[in-house]
């Protein structure tokens, strides 16, 4: 089993700005529940009150913003990922690819990398062909037959 080392990176940072979040919960928590205490005196009411503004409030949000951002970078990284497997193998093949090849090659579940080369297929016109076992093969025409020979 290979370590990720830049997974677990993205782990550490993601954990550190769910801290923030539940920091700013647990604080916004405490200060409502102690507001709604008959005991709690009017100059703590108002700290509690400005705890939860000042401190509560923005740490929540800036938690779920951080939270938000690591997500969509993720995503990202996460396409940038499957389109380079994608192509490598597509070069390494001569345009063919399978299901399972791209399920192996990129860790995909079977449904996933398959909705993925259906998508390529689409967006690429690729070419189906099932063979008598019930492989699907995917044929994307990289073009390379229609390429001027090399010197010319």
């Amino acid at each position: 089993m290979t370590c990720n080392v830049s997974a677990i990176a993205g782990m550490k940072v993601a954990l550190k700005h769910a801290a923030v979040l539940l920091l700013g919960l647990l604080i916004s928590l405490v200060a409502i529940q102690k507001l709604h205490q008959r005991y709690t005196s009017a100059q703590d009411r108002e700290e509690l009150k400005a705890s939860l503004l000042f401190v509560g409030v923005p740490m929540i949000a800036a938690g779920s913003w951080l939270l938000w951002e690591g997500y969509q970078k993720s995503q990202v990284q996460q396409q940038h990922r499957l389109q380079s497997s994608f192509f490598q193998m597509l070069q390494s093949n001569s345009g063919y690819i399978t299901v399972l090849q791209f399920a192996m090659a990129t860790g995909l579940d079977g449904r996933l990398a398959k909705t993925y080369l259906d998508d390529r297929a689409r967006e690429f016109n690729a070419v189906y062909d099932v063979t008598e076992e019930g492989t699907i093969s995917y044929y994307f025409d990289l073009g390379l037959s229609q390429l001027p020979p090399a010197g010319t």
